[in-house]
């Protein structure tokens, strides 16, 4: 039997826990460059290894810092954490009420000695670039993305009231370019009832990104209703959703926890982009699916 090959892809919200924990940590380092730049230091001398934990409404951060003398500022660290979380879609009374520990620290000074000659961690950085899509990233990477980037979009503007911010796709593409697999799970109010919130979104998010996809393939919510999300449902961590940060095995966690102390952010992208500047030359390269 000649084996079929499938391309499986997910991606999550901005409301999903372990999404939050990643942008905290991408705030602390955010923070540590614009304290540093405001000082008149090279944004250079900074490195963080910063690892986030988000349960119920408990907030740690952990990890390690380098940064000039003055441009880090525990104290600006409560207010980072629940502006990070107002913007991901906790309600206020729920950010009123986070209790966040600080517990980073100065990095060790045997690891900064070797991350100022370069990254002071090593990984396998993967990456290429496919004619599926003008972007040159797979078909089931792009439709995921695109699913969460409209339920996003319609969250926020209020375009469906009943929708929050915690939602994941998964979508599967066929040999043949085709979906045979669609997931949605959305986090919603109490005040819809199931048939209604599949039937709007649908209609609302689907058909817009995925056109006349066949709704026999398509799953939303279907384990029934998903009213309580966020970290009040589940916990979250930083970097644990790197899969759906990139789309080639093998890189290390995405966000704080490895920018820059350790792995560069371009040692994720370059050989993607590497693959989409050697464009194929020969007949034989362009009938290829991927370079």
């Amino acid at each position: 039997m000649k084996p079929v090959t499938l391309n499986v892809c997910e991606a999550v919200g901005r409301g999903h826990p372990d999404k939050i924990a990643d942008q905290i940590s991408d705030a602390v380092l955010d923070e540590l460059l614009d304290q540093t730049a405001a000082n008149g230091q090279p944004v250079a001398r900074v490195r963080a290894a910063v690892e986030t934990l988000v349960c119920g409404r408990s907030v740690v951060l952990a990890g390690e810092v380098t940064a000039p003398e003055g441009c880090y500022l525990p104290g600006r660290m409560q207010a980072l954490v629940r502006d990070i979380c107002r913007k991901s879609g906790v309600d206020d009374h729920v950010v009123a009420d986070l209790d966040i520990r600080n517990l980073i620290r100065p990095q060790s000074p045997e690891i900064a000695a070797m991350t100022d000659e370069g990254a002071g961690d090593q990984g396998i950085m993967v990456g290429f670039a496919t004619r599926e899509t003008p972007h040159g990233i797979p078909l089931a990477t792009m439709l995921a993305r695109g699913l969460i980037a409209r339920a996003d979009h319609l969250a926020a503007s209020g375009g469906l009231p009943w929708l929050r911010f915690d939602t994941k796709s998964q979508v599967v593409i066929g040999p043949d370019g085709k979906a045979e697999s669609v997931v949605l799970a959305l986090q919603h109010r109490a005040d819809i009832s199931l048939p209604d919130l599949r039937s709007q979104a649908m209609e609302a998010i689907v058909r817009p990104v995925m056109g006349d996809v066949d709704p026999k393939v398509v799953k939303i919510n279907a384990k029934g209703s998903f009213i309580l999300g966020g970290a009040e449902a589940d916990a979250g961590v930083t970097g644990r959703k790197i899969v759906c940060d990139s789309y080639a095995p093998g890189i290390p966690a995405v966000h704080g926890a490895d920018r820059p102390g350790r792995i560069p952010p371009a040692g994720r992208i370059l050989p993607g982009l590497d693959c989409l500047r050697h464009r194929p030359t020969s007949a034989r390269d362009a009938a290829r699916d991927d370079w």
